[in-house]
């Protein structure tokens, strides 16, 4: 009973984007352009954010710590890279969820809307997070280029598919926070500290090949660890995409994306009562 229902969930999943493909678009337009309306530099914070973040991070990292990317690295640009790839994925995750913990109770309006299909806000917010990986991910590799830190290979083309996990995952936990959340607004205050936790457990800001053999056995449960490793290794060292390291993460993903899913669906027609 329990599996029919996750493939029916991970199959409906998969048609909702396209399904309902111009209202994701359009509304994932508009979040972009409204989280940055009115500013001086408008859209391209998109780009200064990220940018600035890591700034922050380098300097306490690297001129203060003098934290090295690896025994043999001679270049700080190392640092740069692989700490950019970590926070770069990591985001996806952290957009996703965190704004999809308040987005059914930040949109009543919608809820009350018969029509309006609001399990696709959490999509949105995927959507929104993955353009701005996309930006960043182009900055980085374009300017990793410029100063000669990184050689474009053919591996490159394979970055993308590293997204696979992270996305089953950031889909599943903001089903599962959104509706939450309606019922429980603790969540909003507990997500943030939780997201703030996976960063840590994570190797978004270190070398996972460096830390110690007990570590990295915990750490490798993390969804975010194999995406981060595996795209690190295919700018940062030129090795060939590995697609069997994503069975593991992709496949747990699948399942958290349809339980998250599944619960979502199941609560959903209370929230107009509660809202």
């Amino acid at each position: 009973m329990v599996i029919p229902s996750v493939i029916a969930a991970i199959v409906d999943v998969g048609i909702q984007p396209w399904r309902h493909r111009h209202v994701v678009t359009s509304l994932a337009a508009r979040e972009l352009s409204a989280r940055f309306r009115g500013s001086v530099f408008g859209s391209l914070w998109a780009v200064l954010q990220p940018m600035a973040t890591v700034a922050i991070f380098y300097y306490v990292l690297v001129v203060v710590f003098r934290t090295r990317w690896s025994p043999e690295s001679t270049s700080d640009g190392d640092f740069i890279v692989g700490m950019f790839i970590g926070l770069l994925t990591f985001n996806i995750l952290a957009e996703t969820v965190g704004r999809s913990s308040g987005i059914i109770t930040a949109n009543v309006n919608y809820v009350k809307k018969i029509v309006f299909p609001i399990t696709i806000l959490p999509i949105v917010q995927m959507t929104f997070s993955a353009v701005n990986w996309a930006i960043g991910m182009g900055v980085l590799l374009v300017f990793g280029f410029i100063w000669g830190i990184v050689t474009p290979t053919w591996s490159w083309l394979a970055i993308p598919v590293c997204l696979i996990p992270v996305i089953f995952w950031s889909l599943g936990l903001g089903w599962l926070t959104a509706a939450l959340n309606v019922y429980f607004r603790d969540t909003g205050v507990i997500v943030p500290l939780l997201l703030q936790a996976a960063m840590f457990l994570s190797p978004v800001f270190y070398n996972f090949d460096r830390i110690p053999p007990k570590a990295q056995n915990v750490l490798i449960w993390s969804p975010l660890t194999v995406p981060i490793t595996e795209t690190r290794r295919m700018v940062m060292q030129g090795i060939a995409f590995d697609p069997w390291q994503l069975i593991v993460p992709s496949v747990t993903g699948l399942i958290v994306m349809a339980l998250g899913y599944l619960f979502f669906r199941k609560v959903k027609p209370g929230f107009a009562d509660v809202l």
